[in-house]
């Protein structure tokens, strides 16, 4: 069955996703399709014989009505054959932006126009809220924290924020252009061409740890660098986004730090010496009483005649051994006092572990006690500051003996040792310090480690934040723990090795002389 042409033209119209409206040359209406009832909220019935200006708020309504006229008098063709945006009232009088296009036909000699509308409200919004996010992007790039630059993929400076003028002190107008390794330092340039030429859809993030820049007078800013390429699906090369971290105030209180640090170790040796004078008196004027009185025996010796000369060779032994006891005392005492602690270089835990027990008979407190040594044999060695290991090592004997003191003040009997010891962990080594003392305060348990605080009558509360920060900057840890039957306490600390520990032999046990 053949349609009906009005039927076909009039099912069309309808099905038509975009508006459609026809008028005669008065600008009445003649028909609206369905899209037209559905933007505007007017029925058809409502709208067709009105003007076809009640859809146009003004003045859009009466350009219309002059568009029209003029066309009709002498052709001009402001609106029909062309496309414009304009903007559209609906019935309650609300608007929005519409796309209209308006043709020219004829029908029974009659001629007609027929107006397109295509709402632009969501790309209008689209458009608006793309805006925003650009602009949004835009300030956060300007007033960014971090030094931020975009670059083509040779590293060549297309646009930089504030923070990047910052950092390298040179405005904008003059950074735009150049390229990234102009302003860089030369031992990273080469460097930060590999990460330039790394840049692929496969690995489009790169970051130099370690990168420096040079400003025109020549400072040098330190920090890291973050690369990222963003590949677009239409561009021909993707942009390169550059982020500076400058870390260069923070790496210099880090260096102030580590001085401070190292000149409160250092004074915290000074003190731990002047606590140990009577006992280094008193150890140094032993071999130095035995070299004399071995002296006098040698000149008794030379006076009995050229018979007796075979025992002066004993005896002058003798004299050379307490000279070298006398030595080593005064060695590691010196060792104990420098202030720079030599640097740090390859050394073997429990020969440190050794050299501080030895230190720490110098002040006699050993001998009411002692200490018994547990030391793990076949030990990696580590990379460590062994002056302060052992100045570590040496607070916590003290800190050891103090509290065992403390705990039996009647000492009808000899004290009960302090047990050191040193174990193999999979990644560190664990050196410990047990003792049999009074434990630590409840009190104070949570911030003993912190400057300052101190169970003891006397002195700063030093020692053991100095412990932590030295164990700390070594990469270890260090904590403590109470001895399981509530008698004493444990302190324990682990240094980093480089290389796992091997499989854990049989403990050595061994009783300090």
């Amino acid at each position: 069955m053949e349609l009906d042409w009005r039927e076909l033209f009039s099912a069309t119209l309808d099905a038509a996703v975009d508006g459609v409206v026809v008028i005669d040359e008065r600008s009445r209406v003649l028909r609206v399709n369905s899209a037209i009832v559905r933007l505007f909220g007017w029925s058809e019935a409502e709208l067709v014989g009105e003007r076809v200006e009640i859809l146009m708020p003004e003045p859009f309504a009466s350009d219309h009505a002059r568009y029209v006229e003029r066309y009709l008098a002498g052709g001009e063709a402001r609106i029909i054959g062309f496309g414009r945006e304009v903007v559209a009232k609906r019935r309650d009088g609300s608007l929005f932006p519409i796309d209209l296009a308006v043709g020219e036909g004829k029908t029974n000699g009659r001629r007609i126009f027929v107006g397109l509308i295509r709402d632009l409200t969501s790309r209008r919004e689209m458009e608006t809220e793309l805006r925003r996010q650009s602009e949004a992007v835009e300030r956060m790039f300007d007033n960014g924290q971090i030094a931020t630059a975009m670059t083509d993929p040779e590293g060549r400076l297309l646009q930089v924020n504030a923070a990047w003028e910052r950092v390298l002190d040179r405005p904008a107008t003059e950074l735009v252009g150049e390229l990234v390794s102009s302003v860089t330092h030369p031992d990273q340039r080469e460097p930060l061409a590999e990460a330039l030429a790394g840049l692929s859809p496969g690995r489009a993030e790169i970051t130099l740890d370690r990168y420096v820049c040079v400003r025109p007078d020549g400072e040098t800013r330190h920090g890291a660098l973050y690369l990222a390429a963003v590949f677009e699906q239409d561009a021909k090369e993707p942009l390169v986004v550059v982020q500076m971290v400058d870390r260069s105030q923070e790496l210099q209180a880090e260096a102030e730090l580590r001085v401070a640090r190292d000149r409160l170790a250092h004074v915290n040796r000074i003190g731990t010496l002047g606590e140990m004078a009577a006992g280094i008196a008193h150890e140094v004027n032993q071999p130095l009483g035995a070299i004399a009185n071995y002296a006098e025996a040698a000149r008794l010796v030379l006076q009995q005649g050229p018979e007796a000369h075979q025992r002066l060779d004993e005896v002058l032994e003798k004299i050379a051994a307490q000279a070298r006891r006398a030595g080593d005392v005064i060695r590691r005492l010196r060792s104990l006092a420098r202030g720079d602690g030599g640097g740090r270089r390859v050394v073997e835990i429990n020969s440190e572990v050794r050299s501080a027990v030895r230190l720490a008979e110098l002040d006699g407190q050993t001998a009411e006690a002692g200490v018994v040594l547990d030391l793990a044999p076949e030990l990696p060695e580590l990379l460590a500051d062994p002056i302060q290991i052992q100045q570590v090592l040496l607070n916590l004997l003290r800190n050891g003996f103090e509290a065992v003191r403390d705990a039996h003040p009647q000492r009808s009997r000899r004290l009960p040792p302090l047990l050191v010891r040193t174990r193999g962990l999979e990644r560190d080594i664990e050196v410990s310090v047990r003792d049999r003392g009074t434990g630590v305060d409840p009190d104070v348990a949570k911030e003993i480690m912190s400057p300052f605080v101190t169970t003891k009558g006397s002195g700063m509360g030093m020692g053991l934040a100095i412990c932590q920060s030295i164990v700390s900057s070594h990469g270890g840890r260090i904590w403590f723990e109470p001895n399981p039957d509530g008698l004493g306490t444990e302190f324990k600390f682990t240094l980093p090795v480089e290389r796992p520990v091997g499989e854990r032999t049989k403990d050595n046990e061994e009783v300090a002389p």
